[in-house]
């Protein structure tokens, strides 16, 4: 099921525009203004999602791999673009008359709260608001020649590339020199932060959405006025699962902390289903290896093989076990001692067992980099619960 496929439990609603959003009411501006910014930022989703479907393998084509590069960096340059105009047109409460606080809290105490957090993440993320700045007035819908030679300067040693096909040209380098515009070139660590903070952003700016929306219907009593269609589509190549994740310590082991595994498996609307494994071995480098797998599901259609929640976590599984098998390879073969190559197992355990490692104070770079990392719903939530626990206190009788 695609990103641009009807869902099992799509429901397609016909109203009259002015029973919704009459043009002389100030909340259903606002509400109109929110639900157009949201769809933006789903529509770059599902687009992002077909062109990881059609992702080159790394070092086979590399023609391939300069469009693929580059159709990514498109995308983003959007979804900057958007974020951007969310944080000035909605978020800027200084521009508005009423602010967007005081409208939507005429829809109750879920609203406001899920808008006071979502307005507290972003205030608390300055240096990625800049670079958003930097985006849209520079690169996502400009063509300056100022910016382009202080670019050029930057890259002048860097390998353009060009790619001439029958009937067109992929300039390649103009966004390589796009890419220098915002800000130079940032340090990895610092591209890795922002992108870090620009998912929370958005992910929090879709949970105030799914929250307004049915506050706004609900208080103006518009149900009766809305005609609803359900979807024809069958829940038979993937769906929409119930998303869920899995534990597993890891045994034997030569550490003196045992390392786990989470596996998950979900599907989000407008959106193939996926599936994620993460794996944490509290060792002197506080190992962490974490992976990500959309399936297509166009390519299960008229195959026996059901494409739902459990073949998603088998297959998760089952690559979490290769990389460890990796890992404690590489590890012999580095010691000189491959006849001590061990066969570990997997022991599933309560999702509870998270929870010791946090109050314990153990492993708790890789609980970051797994809240940073995941798309499931229920174990971003139960890693950000856990990290508000303060580590236990221990002491030696």
């Amino acid at each position: 099921m695609g990103p641009f496929t009807s869902h099992p439990d799509d429901l397609l609603w016909r109203f009259k525009i002015e029973d919704l959003f009459p043009h002389n009411d100030e909340l259903a501006r606002h509400i109109l203004m929110i639900l157009a910014a949201n769809e933006d930022l789903s529509n770059i989703e599902r687009f992002k999602t077909l062109l990881e479907a059609e992702k080159p393998r790394a070092g086979i084509d590399e023609i391939a791999q300069a469009k693929w590069n580059r159709g990514h960096f498109f995308l983003a340059k959007l979804r900057l673009g958007f974020l951007h105009n969310v944080w000035k047109d909605i978020l800027g409460e200084e521009n508005k008359i009423p602010p967007l606080t005081v409208a939507v809290s005429s829809l109750g105490d879920d609203v406001r709260q899920s808008y006071e957090t979502l307005r507290n993440v972003v205030n608390s993320c300055r240096r990625t608001k800049n670079i958003l700045n930097n985006f849209r007035n520079r690169t996502s819908f400009h063509y300056d020649q100022r910016q382009l030679e202080a670019a050029l300067e930057v890259g002048a040693d860097d390998t353009g590339k060009i790619i001439e096909g029958n009937s067109d040209v992929h300039f390649i380098v103009a966004y390589q020199v796009l890419d220098l515009i915002p800000a130079g070139r940032l340090p990895r660590e610092e591209i890795s932060k922002i992108k870090d903070e620009i998912e929370f952003i958005q992910n929090k700016f879709h949970e105030f959405v799914s929250v307004l929306f049915p506050a706004y219907i609900q208080h103006r009593s518009l149900m009766k006025k809305v005609e609803i269609t359900k979807s024809p589509s069958e829940d038979k190549y993937g769906g929409l699962m119930e998303p869920q994740f899995h534990f597993y310590y890891v045994e034997p082991f030569d550490t003196v902390l045992r390392p786990f595994v989470v596996t998950t498996a979900y599907s989000k609307p407008g959106c193939y289903p996926k599936g994620e494994w993460f794996l944490a071995i509290p060792d002197e480098k506080n190992s962490f290896f974490s992976q990500a797998t959309t399936f297509n599901t166009g390519s299960f259609r008229g195959s026996p093989i059901s494409l739902d929640a459990n073949f998603i976590l088998q297959e998760v599984y089952e690559q979490a076990q290769v990389k460890l098998r990796q890992y404690l390879f590489d590890k012999c073969e580095a010691r000189g001692r491959l006849e001590l190559f061990p066969t570990p197992r997997l022991v599933e355990a309560e999702p509870k067992a998270l929870v010791h490692y946090r109050l314990r104070d153990e492993c708790s770079q890789q609980l970051t980099f797994m809240l940073k990392q995941t798309e499931c719903e229920p174990l971003r939530s139960y890693l950000e619960a856990i990290q508000r626990l303060p580590p236990i206190v221990r002491h030696d009788l």
